[in-house]
């Protein structure tokens, strides 16, 4: 039996956007620009709010309810994915989804751990970030 197709990343945050709002609180930043949902808001993660890039990521299994509807699926970074594999609940997940922020982000953690590394070892970095690097230097 071969999956059903799964939305976009662009269908799944029109879908959820005005809930991630008022409903948990997990945007502080513009998610639409006049012409519609902004690339950055598409790799922004539901859960810790990393701009991180996001994989389309399902809140109860495939395996347990065979749903690739927007309403069973959140745009979260590699890091917030692994952390919710092992939930099977939608109670269990939005439990744990609802303490999610970027103090709990492994993926924040990831980032500034390689900016760290970069401005320590400035000619492994690739050029757009040397250049960055140069800039906050200068």
């Amino acid at each position: 039996m071969q999956r059903e197709k799964m939305p976009s990343k662009k269908q799944i945050l029109k879908h959820w956007a005005e809930r991630l709002i008022h409903d948990y609180g997990k945007y502080s930043m513009d998610i639409y620009e006049d012409e519609g949902i902004t690339e950055n808001s598409q790799n922004t993660c539901f859960a810790c709010g990393t701009m991180a890039g996001t994989l389309r990521c399902h809140i109860v299994p495939y395996h347990l309810t065979k749903n690739n509807d927007c309403e069973n699926l959140h745009l979260l970074c590699n890091e917030c994915h692994n952390e919710s594999e092992g939930i099977e609940t939608a109670i269990s997940y939005f439990k744990w989804f609802a303490k999610k922020d970027s103090t709990t982000s492994g993926s924040l953690k990831r980032l500034l751990n390689l900016a760290t590394f970069y401005a320590q070892n400035p000619d492994c970095a690739p050029d757009s970030i040397k250049a960055t690097i140069r800039h906050l230097h200068s």
